[in-house]
């Protein structure tokens, strides 16, 4: 009805509080985010390519669950920045698996998607 107003807990009301389980959920990507490329580099000094494939696994999950947040507006700034420099670093280690290349590009085209980015590993290329 005009002239009422909006309902605190309405999704689209811009004073509606942040959800306390929207923030436990970035932090906890977040803190994701900054093990993933330490964690890609254990994965591949111990196991090599079946490593990094193994922790690539993984790397898929946890960016369909950030493209799915980030669908539905609820995936902070500080989480989208955190995802843009875990591809970067994770990228930079240059190991050449497929999947950590793919799901790096498909999370960048969301989060940035005015951004070209060329720092994948050559070996995509050859």
């Amino acid at each position: 009805m005009p002239g009422s107003p909006t309902s605190p807990t309405s999704p689209t009301s811009p004073t509606s509080p942040v959800s306390p389980n929207i923030v436990r959920i970035n932090d906890d990507i977040c803190k994701q985010l900054e093990r993933a490329s330490s964690e890609l580099r254990e994965a591949y000094h111990a196991s090599g390519y079946g490593g990094a494939n193994e922790w690539a696994r993984g790397w898929t999950e946890l960016v369909d669950t950030i493209l799915r947040i980030e669908q539905f507006g609820l995936l902070t700034d500080t989480s989208r920045s955190k995802a843009l420099n875990a591809c970067r670093k994770c990228l930079a280690l240059r190991i050449a698996v497929d999947d950590i290349y793919i799901h790096a590009d498909r999370l960048r085209t969301v989060l940035d998607p005015s951004t070209r980015y060329t720092d994948y590993p050559e070996a995509f290329f050859q």
